[in-house]
This record gives structure tokens, C-alpha cells and sequence, in this order.
């Protein structure tokens, strides 16, 4: 039984990526590796405008999460260099980063993944175990830098926060799985709300865009302060 579910949920997301459009090349083909620069890879990557504003948002999603370069991010010391590169390069991103109300779906998402977590203790090889770890921290990166660049209720903002706390708290009990840019994600995607909310600037919070974090219980106490005070 175990077994079947294991293998369920590596079906699942194939199954969810049966959309109308797919990347023309991808690095496990040989055309990938004919691309020598990653201005040609990104090149090849891009969502012809044709199909992209047709394409309805939890598909975009899918599409997104299957980015060739979408790992990049993770390839700078500071994270904001790689988001913005990804940004900057991918049509796709800008594009669901513009759709309304696609708080709930990212939510959604993160919560999916968070129940989880007993697939870590399966059988499974490390590579895959590693995918769904790195997908953890890049949801929470989406979550994070959605709520900064979009105007979106506080009450929606306070359930990002919380849900995140919930994941750093998860992610705590597990740091054979979770450690340095796992920890940092979270707190990198609470800080950009905290600070939006706040108006504050990286200096009166802490040094959070490297992997090298700072005054990581001062983005704690800030976080359990904003959801206080929006609950009251």
C-alpha cells in the first residue's frame, strides 16, 4: 500500500503537467546540450505569446514549476540575484506573477507538500527526495515574493506568514533534510512580506538575500507580531 502511494504521488504531478503547451527542449534531450550559452537555453525556454495569455493559471503554474532553468535561482550567493535573472529571462513567470488571485493556489500548493512529508522516508532515491525538497523552498519563494510585488489583503498576507512559520517549524524538526538554502527560503519569503508591510529596509530587519542569513529570530518575533496584530 505504502508502495502504491509512493508512486502515486510521483504520477500525480505528470499527470497534473498534461497541458496544451510543453517545452521544445529540455536538458534530458540531446537537442539541450546543443545549446552552448544560456542566453540559447533561455531563448528556447520562452512561452510563444500566442499560447501564453490563453494558458489558464494552475497550468501556467505546472508549466512554470517545470522551468529547464528554474533552479538557477538557488545558483547565486544572494538569492535576489538569481530571482531576478529568473524574471528578467522567463516570459512564463512574469506572466503568472500578473494573474490575479493566485494567493489560494500557491497556498494550496505549499500545504500539498507540506502533508508530504512521509514520502522523505521512503525508498525513494535521494535525487527525487531532493526534487521535492528544493520544490518546497522554490513554493515558498513563490509565495513570498507574489505577496511583495502584488497588492493582496492583509488577511491573505497573515495566512501566508502563518503557513510559512508552520513550514520553518516543520522544517526544523527534519534537518537531515532541511538545511542552509532550505532554511533560508522561508525566511528570505517572510521577510520580503514583513518588509513590504512594513516599509522597513533590509537593515532594520536583517541581511536576509544571501545564504548566510542573519538575525533570523528577529524575522521570527516580526512575523508572530504581524499576525497578532492583524488579528486583533
Amino acid at each position: 500500500m505504502k508502495t502504491r502511494l509512493i508512486l502515486l504521488l510521483l504520477v500525480i504531478p505528470t499527470l497534473a503537467f498534461s497541458q496544451t503547451w510543453d517545452y521544445p527542449v529540455k536538458p534530458e534531450s540531446n537537442d539541450w546540450n546543443l545549446l552552448k550559452s544560456n542566453k540559447a537555453k533561455v531563448e528556447a525556454c520562452q512561452i510563444p505569446e500566442s499560447v501564453l495569455f490563453g494558458i489558464k493559471t494552475k497550468e501556467l503554474f505546472n508549466i512554470c514549476f517545470q522551468y529547464p532553468l528554474l533552479n538557477d535561482i538557488y545558483a547565486f550567493n544572494d538569492l535576489s540575484i538569481g530571482i531576478n535573472k529568473l524574471f528578467k529571462d522567463f516570459n512564463g513567470i512574469r506572466e503568472l506573477f500578473g494573474r490575479s488571485n493566485i494567493s489560494q493556489l500557491l497556498l494550496e500548493e505549499y500545504r500539498s507538500k507540506l502533508r508530504q512529508q512521509e514520502f522523505l522516508e521512503s525508498e525513494v532515491s535521494d535525487i527525487i527526495k531532493g526534487e521535492f525538497i528544493v520544490s518546497i523552498s522554490t513554493i515558498e519563494l513563490f509565495l513570498g515574493l507574489y505577496e511583495m510585488r502584488n497588492e493582496v489583503d492583509n488577511q491573505i498576507k497573515k495566512e501566508v506568514v502563518e503557513i510559512l512559520l508552520e513550514g520553518y517549524e516543520l522544517k526544523k524538526r527534519n534537518p537531515n533534510y532541511y538545511m542552509g538554502i532550505g532554511f533560508v527560503t522561508n525566511i528570505y519569503s517572510r521577510y520580503l512580506i514583513i518588509s513590504k508591510v512594513q516599509e522597513r529596509t533590509l537593515d532594520d530587519i536583517g541581511q536576509c538575500g544571501t545564504y548566510g542569513v542573519n538575525e533570523i529570530d528577529k524575522i521570527d518575533e516580526e512575523s508572530f507580531k504581524y499576525i497578532n496584530r492583524i488579528k486583533q
